[in-house]
């Protein structure tokens, strides 16, 4: 433990900051994609995206985030309802224009997904993940509304009449101490 609390010191003193907090929002795509009269989505517009999120800022406007998104995926199929889980584990390194309370940034790096619940040949797969938005800095947080593309270089679930979207769109906000 004490080895933990002294990487995180020296980190922070090397790099300048390390900011930590929650990021969450919506799809504006479906995470599954069914061929008609296969699978029944339920709970449409699909459901939330949330997890952990961690930055450590760079010098010279430069930070690079880790998040851990988490969404349910639950549908009915030929053989009655199932439930899954997925998983996201992008890695992206973000450049902040200007200064000021409020700085746009964009975004860019590499992702690891995982499908849990749900029995297929490939669970995880990687991909690319590309973003933007704006983080505004008030007392003590971070905001940051940001618009997030993914795309996998593969498909992690391909069953008779299923598989999933290699291109999604997530709609976040962070929140950061």
């Amino acid at each position: 433990m004490k080895y933990l609390f002294l990487l995180l010191s020296l980190t922070t003193v090397s790099f300048g900051q390390i900011s930590w907090g929650l990021r969450g929002g919506v799809p504006l795509n479906e995470a599954l994609e069914d061929f008609p009269g296969r699978f029944n989505f339920q709970n449409r517009p699909q459901y939330w995206v949330l997890g952990p999120t961690l930055e450590i800022r760079l010098p010279k406007r430069l930070g690079i985030t880790f998040d851990a998104l988490y969404q349910r995926l639950k549908f009915d199929g030929p053989n009655g309802e199932q439930t899954g889980s997925e998983w996201e584990f992008p890695a992206m390194l973000r450049y902040r224009f200007g200064s000021g309370m409020v700085r746009p940034f964009v975004a860019g790096g590499g992702s690891f997904n995982k499908i849990t619940g749900i029995t297929t040949p490939r669970s995880s797969v990687t991909g690319v993940v590309f973003g933007g938005g704006a983080e505004i800095k008030i007392p003590l947080l971070r905001i940051t509304p940001e618009l997030r593309y993914t795309h996998k270089l593969d498909e992690n679930i391909s069953l008779e009449g299923l598989r999933s979207r290699t291109n999604r769109v997530l709609l976040l906000v962070g929140v950061t101490f």
